[in-house]
């Protein structure tokens, strides 16, 4: 057992009995620690009820209270244990929150008795006992073991072999009239939580819904959550993300409707050259230097820039809120320039065997390609070469 907030309560199985002819106190655990087999005291005239906040053998999920009740027919010293299902031998009472383990006939003791401390079931797992023993003066039953200086869920033996023989051989020594012993029991079980319904709805619908980052998909949604919390993101264009905890209960299913505020920004759009058309989503909107205002925010849209003689431009932009965004393009030419000179100057050209003029010469308009070079001039052997045209380059 722990103090406050958890207690640590798994008990095993005890075997003290006593032979008549030998007054020998017999403490045996069975191998599959699953009961608990006490021979009563013959000749002691002292009993002692031990029972829990539930009926015995009753099951107790993790993190349930447990109460214990003690009541003995006359004026004794009580002491609990509780034996964990791995065989370990743990204290209840006493303990260094109630060290006064004196109780008086026919009265019932309700542990814990304080309020600084309560005992609350954890794991392990299993078939889980509580060991009473009353006498009728205060023994020392685990030598050099001050249970008023331990906590309630302190390991007294973790064999607990060494922990039954301890205590044997501590009660063989009392006369058979002044102890008595009693056992009570019951089940840890885990607790398997069960999922809720939760209906996520948004006004518009058709937001993203994200659960701690992870996207579940589009509202209207259900989701089948398990207890706790969970922190949930709704995203849609053209509207502020939306951004919330939820806490989710056991057994309790519930619905959530989110209105989503919608957002606005600006997008400039400027060319080189000016003038040219601007398109947004298919839509002509006019030409450029231009202006688009009011535009749904935390959107992307397709925009295209378009100018005769010029490569179209086609873009996806990503309006955000309350600003004005600015985008800017140097147009490409649809065609590239040739400019060939020579030396001497003055000869005959011809691109793929057509006359263009004479040298220097620049040719604009030129398509992009691979072109055949030829000059020619009187005296001069004639020169072949290639060259590559490139749009938007000389």
């Amino acid at each position: 057992m722990r103090k406050s907030v958890f207690v640590f309560l798994l008990l095993l199985i005890l075997f003290i009995g006593i032979s008549y002819s030998q007054e020998k106190i017999q403490i045996q655990p069975e191998k599959d620690w699953e009961k608990i087999i006490i021979v009563p005291n013959p000749e002691t005239s002292l009993s002692l009820d031990l029972w829990l906040n539930k009926p015995e053998g009753s099951v107790y999920k993790v993190g349930e209270n447990l109460i214990i009740y003690a009541k003995a027919n006359d004026d004794v010293y009580l002491y609990i244990f509780d034996i964990t299902p791995d065989g370990q031998f743990t204290l209840i009472f006493p303990n260094s929150y109630s060290k006064d383990n004196f109780i008086k006939k026919d009265r019932t003791y309700t542990f814990p008795d304080k309020p600084t401390y309560s005992f609350k079931v954890t794991p392990p797992y299993g078939k889980e006992y509580i060991v009473g023993v009353i006498t009728k003066k205060p023994i020392e039953i685990f030598p050099g073991k001050k249970f008023e200086s331990m906590t309630p869920g302190s390991v007294i033996e973790k064999s607990i072999e060494k922990a039954l023989e301890t205590l044997q051989k501590s009660l063989r020594k009392e006369e058979g009239k002044t102890w008595a012993q009693k056992v009570t029991y019951f089940y840890v079980q885990q607790e398997v939580q069960s999922k809720s319904k939760i209906n996520i709805y948004s006004n518009p619908s058709g937001a993203q819904v994200y659960l701690n980052d992870q996207l579940q998909g589009n509202t209207p949604i259900t989701l089948m959550l398990y207890p706790g919390n969970y922190r949930i993101t709704l995203k849609k264009e053209g509207y502020e993300d939306y951004l919330t905890n939820i806490v989710v209960q056991e057994g309790r299913d519930r619905d959530y409707t989110f209105n989503l505020k919608p957002v606005y920004g600006n997008l400039r759009v400027d060319t080189e050259p000016k003038g040219a058309s601007i398109y947004l989503d298919g839509s002509f909107k006019g030409y450029t230097p231009l202006t688009l205002y009011n535009l749904p925010a935390n959107k992307t849209y397709q925009l295209k820039v378009t100018y005769p003689g010029y490569q179209e431009k086609v873009v996806d932009v990503n309006v955000l809120p309350n600003q004005t965004n600015y985008v800017f393009y140097s147009l490409v030419p649809l065609y590239g320039s040739l400019n060939i000179n020579s030396y001497p100057q003055g000869a005959d050209l011809y691109l793929n065997g057509v006359y263009k003029g004479k040298t220097p010469i620049v040719i604009n308009n030129v398509s992009p390609g691979r072109y055949q070079v030829q000059l020619r001039l009187s005296g001069y052997k004639d020169y072949v070469s290639f060259v590559d045209v490139y749009a938007g380059q000389v």
